[in-house]
């Protein structure tokens, strides 16, 4: 009925082996290109929280997270900048106060 080797079938085993691990290569290369991804937003996202830590009063920042999250108890101001800045970021910023110029 059939006429399989023992060397065709360690072929096979072998040549899925091979399909295996060229799965896993590419799989763990596409892991690590989203890893590189989530690094670059967060990055994005700290500089974002700095900027908007930096440059807005924070009352103003106060207020808005409170806007932003009803229900939610008082902002407790300990010295660190709000978490949640994708919808402050949205927010228009007040430009600063012109400076007279020196000439």
């Amino acid at each position: 009925m059939w006429s399989l080797s023992l060397e065709e079938i360690q072929q096979v085993k072998e040549e899925l082996k091979g399909r295996r691990d060229a799965l896993r290569v590419k799989y763990d290369e596409e892991v690590q290109a989203l890893e590189a991804d989530i690094a670059n937003i967060e990055t994005l996202e700290l500089a974002a929280s700095l900027f908007v830590a930096r440059y807005r009063p924070e009352d103003t920042v106060e207020g808005m997270i409170a806007e932003l999250e009803p229900g939610a108890p008082e902002p407790v101001s300990d010295g660190h900048p709000p978490r949640n800045w994708r919808a402050l970021l949205d927010r228009p910023v007040q430009p600063a106060p012109a400076m007279d110029d020196p000439r």
